[in-house]
């Protein structure tokens, strides 16, 4: 048997991008939609009672939440594949969803910039995962 053949049985993960990285990809994409789209939707939200979704609390939670998945997904890449330039991005990425919640007025730039951060380093660490067959 051969060593990738081994790792991949071991690890239990099938061939492909990770449950994780998808995870992470999938959270940044909804922080896009939901940061750039909520304000332009927000009258339509009021009409239709869902001004829940603007609260505060649940986008602390979401960020939380998210960091923790994000930030346990590439460590675990990194311990594997040796690289941080992933996990760099990635804290880049959420540094600036961070100084999004603190300045407000930056939204249609600083959104789509750090999840262009966050997807990126989910890609470059499945990537890095599958040329040093760590999946």
């Amino acid at each position: 048997m051969q060593l990738k053949e081994m790792r991949k049985k071991k690890s239990g993960i099938k061939t492909g991008m990770s449950q994780a990285d998808r995870l992470g990809i999938g959270a940044a994409l909804a922080c896009v939609l939901h940061c750039v789209g909520l304000p332009l939707l927000s009258g339509v939200f009021a009409l239709g009672g869902l001004e829940a979704l603007e609260n505060p609390w649940l986008e602390g939670l979401f960020l939380a939440v998210s960091f923790c998945a994000g930030f346990w997904a590439l460590g675990r890449g990194c311990r594997r594949h040796r690289q941080v330039m992933p996990l760099v991005l990635f804290l880049a990425g959420f540094g600036l969803l961070v100084f999004h919640q603190v300045q407000a007025e930056y939204v249609l730039l600083s959104v789509p910039v750090s999840a262009t951060l966050l997807i990126s380093a989910h890609v470059m660490n499945y990537r890095l995962c599958r040329q040093r067959a760590c999946l």
